[in-house]
């Protein structure tokens, strides 16, 4: 009996619910938090014309984006039922949503391309997008933001650990794992950094400058947030971080940005700015906080946050980000949609060989390929056998930054020409060419190091582009003494490449200055000997043409 009463009621149950529902009285909810809750807009929504605000899926579906979350949806033109407050908040418009900003362009002055800023003309802030909530928080939920799933295993051991998230200001601030913050709808005013119109200027017109005039001076409210909370106290490990925090203004009031930068910004404070080895580093670094935040360099900004001159890496920051600013692009106050401080470069696990269990490195190979993509280039390469493509890096004479106004670098090659000679009459199937390059544009020197299959050079900065080379692939590296370094020896191997390596041990091939030395015509002969062999064969190459 009571079987049989228990299915009665199921099967009421379900005429009603299909009944409401034929009545549109229901709505999939459900379906409502699983897209509304996405933040990687690009891939799950499409902008509406009517204002930036709005975007839909593919289920009709659409939602108006305030400054805190959602605070008015629709389903098919129509405003969706509130029921379940938790998750939506309305606005005090209906169908046609209030549009208070302007789009404009702002010109850069500096010949860059424009870049489409929103400036606010409204004197009032809406109280409905500053009181509106998802997930009971007025802002984003990092834990949802953030693709761990793909990413904390390997950051894991880089930032010890990435769990230890600590929230303030209902999510305005975030700590990840004292090495990162992310902070919401914040703001820098310029007015609190000194001189805030320096960086970016010709190397000709900072010769001799000191380096110290390459880093701004921060004063308390810096960075601002409005918050009702106190200040909050915390410890960063990353020195440039806390110096950050220590400029943080937590208050109460509204502050009216002039200027809003919207999306995904991540802000860097470069070191060796013109240095390429440790550019890349920075970029991989970047590359894995777009990773966590499903971003790409597409949909990212760069937010640059030191005085540097303009540099040789410039060009590749430009081409891969959607907008690189520097401090002097900004207005007096410029509001920051989602800013991020990013981990310091020491604890990148390119240049920290102490991360364990890492025989290669986290989307190393989709960094590679998204570099690659960004030039026009292909990463695909096969190595050839009887053809292979062999370049010397020479390294040559340059003004690279301010305090090197003579150009004077060392470990130069005093006998190119012989070595060019040398290796062509000795290997006359292959194709073998030398150049200095840093003299080319960025583009054409990917293009170069994506179609080489053996990379020969004096240790340098130039073999950082082993990171680029096809799978496959060799690196010679010359050490003009026993000094043993590891950096370009790994980035080889994680691109799953073959290294070689030959130490000087005589101090007679020097020249009196002592930044040339002459090598061994035998010895190119033998290390392109043992590459050459390495490559015809690798059992990677043969099964990839096999399967070809």
């Amino acid at each position: 009996m009571k079987k049989w009463a228990f299915l009665t009621i199921a099967v009421l149950y379900t005429l009603i619910f299909l009944y409401l529902e034929s009545s549109n009285i229901l709505f999939d909810h459900k379906s409502l938090r699983i897209h509304l809750a996405r933040l990687n807009k690009d891939n799950f929504w499409q902008n509406k014309p009517e204002t930036k605000n709005w975007y839909r899926d593919q289920n009709n579906m659409s939602a108006r984006i305030g400054n805190a979350g959602i605070v008015e949806a629709q389903v098919n033109g129509s405003d969706i039922d509130h029921t379940q407050s938790e998750i939506i908040q309305k606005g005090n418009s209906k169908n046609q949503p209030s549009n208070n900003v302007n789009d404009v362009h702002k010109d850069l002055n500096d010949g860059d391309e424009e870049v489409k800023v929103t400036i606010p003309h409204s004197a009032k802030h809406k109280e409905e997008e500053e009181h509106a909530m998802i997930h009971k928080e007025n802002t984003i939920d990092l834990k949802q933001y953030i693709n761990y799933n793909h990413i904390h295993k390997h950051l894991n051991q880089i930032l010890n650990p990435i769990y230890s998230d600590k929230k303030w200001c209902n999510g305005k601030f975030i700590k990840i794992a004292q090495q990162m913050a992310y902070l919401k709808d914040s703001i820098i005013d310029r007015t609190k950094i000194t001189p805030s119109d320096r960086g970016g200027e010709t190397i000709k017109e900072t010769l001799d400058q000191k380096e110290e005039r390459e880093y701004y001076n921060f004063y308390y409210g810096a960075f601002n947030i409005q918050c009702n909370a106190s200040k909050i106290n915390m410890k960063f490990k990353p020195l440039h971080l806390q110096n950050w925090f220590n400029y943080l203004k937590i208050s109460p009031l509204v502050m009216k940005p002039n200027m809003i930068i919207t999306g995904l910004t991540i802000a860097m404070l470069r070191e060796d700015y013109a240095h390429l080895y440790f550019t890349l580093i920075e970029l991989y670094d970047a590359f894995l906080i777009m990773k966590m935040f499903n971003h790409t360099f597409q949909n990212t900004n760069l937010l640059i946050l030191d005085a540097h001159p303009q540099g040789h890496m410039d060009d590749l920051l430009k081409k891969l980000f959607k907008t690189v600013f520097r401090l002097k692009h900004l207005k007096t106050l410029t509001q920051f949609e989602h800013l991020i401080w990013g981990f310091p470069i020491q604890k990148s696990s390119l240049i920290n060989p102490n991360v364990k269990n890492l025989n290669k490195r986290l989307y190393l190979d989709q960094f590679k390929r998204t570099v690659l993509n960004q030039f026009g280039q292909k990463s695909n390469r096969i190595p050839s056998c009887r053809n292979q493509n062999i370049l010397f890096v020479w390294r040559h004479d340059y003004v690279a930054h301010p305090r090197n106004k003579n150009g004077i670098i060392s470990r130069k090659i005093t006998n190119e020409i012989e070595l060019l000679n040398v290796t062509r009459e000795r290997f006359p199937s292959h194709n073998i060419i030398g150049i200095q390059l840093d003299a080319l544009d960025i583009g054409k020197q990917l293009r170069t190091i994506s179609n080489t299959d053996i990379l020969i050079g004096m240790h340098g900065a130039a073999l950082a582009y082993s990171i680029f080379l096809p799978i496959g692939s060799t690196v010679i590296e010359l050490f003009p003494n026993k000094g043993r370094n590891w950096h370009f020896e790994y980035l080889a191997k994680w691109n799953k490449c073959f290294y070689q390596s030959w130490y000087n041990n005589d101090t007679q091939r020097f020249d009196s200055n002592g930044t040339s030395m002459t090598i061994p015509a035998n010895v190119i002969r033998s290390e392109l000997r043992n590459a050459i062999d390495n490559i015809c064969n690798d059992k990677r190459r043969i099964k990839k043409i096999t399967d070809d």
